[in-house]
């Protein structure tokens, strides 16, 4: 969603600067277009800076949007009827742009959480490994473990030589 609503967001954004830019270029100084096509580049802007931070900061991206939204529907009241558009446009942004920032926090408490887990699962296994007999006997014939005391294996009943057979004594 954050990808989403910054290349939609920078698309807007260069096309809404393109043409405030064309009109206020065109349009006489001092008349209301002029007045609409600043805001219209004002509104352009923010809303290229919130396309901009869409990945690394959404809620900032999402607040960035509707400030450009409000900037739109000002420029729209003075006389740039386009830019009502536009505002709705940023707006929608500002939505995914939200709904971007949501689903990083949820990824980013879900990669905790599996953190947390393995963790948990780590000190199991160590614990279990450490609880184990050392100076087991494995048997040569089928590598079971068995008890340091025992002469014949309990799986496959091969006769146990303590002195050639390897016992494990520590685990890597």
């Amino acid at each position: 969603m954050r990808i989403a609503a910054m290349v939609l967001g920078l698309m807007l954004a260069a096309w809404t600067f393109f043409e405030a830019f064309l009109i206020a270029v065109l349009s006489n100084s001092g008349s209301e277009m002029s007045a609409a096509a600043g805001l219209g580049l004002i509104g352009s802007l923010c809303a290229g800076l919130a396309a901009g931070v869409a990945l690394p900061a959404p809620r900032f991206s999402a607040i960035l949007f509707v400030v450009a939204g409000g900037i739109s529907f000002l420029a729209a009241g003075v006389g740039y009827g386009n830019h009502a558009v536009y505002g709705v446009l940023f707006f929608l942004l500002a939505v995914m742009a939200f709904l971007g920032w949501r689903g990083k926090v949820k990824a980013s408490r879900e990669i905790a959480a599996e953190r947390q887990r393995q963790a948990e699962r780590d000190d199991r296994l160590e614990a279990l490994l450490a609880s184990r007999d050392h100076g087991s006997i494995l048997c040569p014939s089928c590598n079971r473990l068995n008890p340091p005391a025992t002469r014949y294996c309990g799986n496959c009943g091969t006769a146990l030589d303590a002195s050639r057979t390897p016992t494990i004594t520590s685990v890597p």
